[in-house]
Formats: structure tokens, sequence, C-alpha cells
């Protein structure tokens, strides 16, 4: 399966974009893009896929991304439920 090229909006004048995702969310699937990734997970448990690794996360985990580096974190939760915050992240160039 080919990753989706993801396109991150840093406004003009800043340096990052930080945002909150709950669980489903529309960035959770295998994609990419070229910015840095700083991902905090806050709640749920699962396993998540960066380039060639799979591994698992908690709460509390704190991953960075590099450039280009597809990936996707797969929470542990039961078809038709929701979690309104998952995670945190921030996004940033070089």
């Amino acid at each position: 399966m080919n990753p989706d090229l993801e396109v991150v909006q840093i406004r003009q004048g800043e340096s990052f974009k930080a945002w909150a995702h709950g669980y489903p969310f529309r960035t959770v699937r295998w994609h990419f893009h070229p910015e840095y990734e700083l991902h905090l997970v806050v709640a749920t448990t699962g396993r998540y896929f960066v380039g060639d690794f799979i591994g698992e996360f908690e709460p509390g985990n704190l991953v960075l991304t590099g450039p280009n580096l597809p990936h996707n974190w797969v929470s542990d939760v039961p078809p038709g439920e929701t979690v309104p915050l998952r995670g945190r992240v921030v996004q940033f160039s070089e």
C-alpha cells in the first residue's frame, strides 16, 4: 500500500503547526509529509508504524518522525467507538 501525501499548512510567519486530534480522525492513515512530526499520545494504546518499524504505544509516548517517512498510529478502539483526544502533534520544517 502506498502512503498518502499529507499537505501540512504552516501559516506564513510561523515556524510550526500544533494541533490535537481524536480517534478516528482524517489524518489517521498511512501517510507522509516533508515536515518533521512530534507526536504525543495522550489516550489509548495500539500500534504505530514508522517506515518499516512497528511498535506499540500507550499514553505518554512521544515519537519524532522524520521528513517524508511514512507513518500511522492505529489505536485499540472497538469499531464505532470514538476518542475525543488521542494525540497532540507539532509539525515543523528544518
